[in-house]
């Protein structure tokens, strides 16, 4: 799952024991906008029957809640499926491994979906596009996908691969449990394949994690020129198109190749959070006194 941060090299050998009940578990908050789970929080509609592929612990059905959705998941890991079932949000959990998975093992669920979320799934799986297929049957006729999937084009791994690095974690576009990597054009060629038209596409935004200085100016330029250089992850509102293969592949790639207006808000935002982190770190003196000023102001602001 690539939506859990930018993380590093762990340094731990690729076939540590690492509890994945619960690696992917997040705090989510809606007024953070730059967030998968939020980003696909606005692409369904309050009171739909939702299936949350991958679910996890359980984070998005929570999330869900604010919509009073019904939820239902899938999950591979036993231990999550655990937690994701405390959590309420859910009618029903199956235990699922979706490189086995059997769609006529679910008839209960044939066109019984309003949306079906594969949110940080697909790259985990052997044969994405013959999952999404088997699962199309079990969207209603004017039902659509979310799907989220990482860009293997962000501006780290642009930046490692020209340093000979391709090094997996724990999590992140790099994720050890990764099988599948996509671009914009690549995510844009599958849907066109299975005949599924993207209606939206918004980036999760990050910038460089790391310094830069390690290649020529020219070359960063570059990088930076690129607005998917900072598209951490795309995730999409996609449906059934009944568009012929020429004008479908048209759309979609319209759809996936993002301008700056879709990036530069959040990368602006970033960058001014880095600016000011490096300006006043955590636990600095110039820190302390930033927080007592601006503690004093909003208290004067309430008044």
């Amino acid at each position: 799952m690539a939506e859990r941060g930018l993380q590093q090299n762990t340094g731990l050998p690729i076939n540590s024991v690492v509890d994945r009940a619960e690696i992917y578990k997040v705090e989510l908050n809606l007024t953070e906008k730059n967030d998968v789970r939020v980003i696909a929080y606005d692409y369904v509609t309050e009171n739909s029957t939702i299936m949350d592929v991958g679910c996890a612990c359980g984070d998005f059905g929570e999330l869900l809640k604010h919509k009073k959705c019904n939820v239902y998941g899938m999950e591979y890991d036993a231990g999550s499926v655990d937690i994701a079932s405390n959590t309420g949000a859910y009618k029903k959990i199956h235990q699922v491994d979706l490189n086995k998975f059997r769609v006529e093992n679910y008839p209960q669920y044939l066109h019984f979906f309003d949306s079906i979320a594969f949110l940080d799934v697909l790259e985990h799986t052997l044969e994405p596009e013959k999952i999404l297929f088997y699962f199309s049957s079990l969207l209603k006729d004017d039902g659509h996908f979310i799907i989220s999937l990482p860009n293997i084009s962000f501006c780290d791994i642009k930046m490692d691969i020209l340093n000979n690095d391709f090094t997996y974690t724990d999590t992140g576009i790099l994720d050890r449990t990764h099988i599948k990597f996509y671009t914009y054009k690549s995510i844009s060629e599958m849907m066109t394949r299975l005949n599924v038209e993207i209606s939206e596409c918004k980036p999760k935004v990050a910038y460089f994690s790391r310094s830069c200085t390690n290649l020529p100016s020219s070359i960063i330029r570059y990088i930076k020129k690129d607005p998917h250089s900072f598209v951490y992850q795309y995730v999409l509102k996609a449906k059934a198109s009944t568009k012929n293969k020429t004008e479908l592949k048209i759309v979609n790639n319209r759809m996936a190749n993002l301008e700056w207006n879709s990036v530069s808000v959040e990368l602006n935002k970033l960058k001014r959070r880095r600016w000011v982190q490096t300006l006043i770190p955590l636990g600095s003196r110039r820190n302390k006194w930033a927080r007592k000023i601006k503690k004093i102001y909003m208290g004067r602001k309430i008044k």
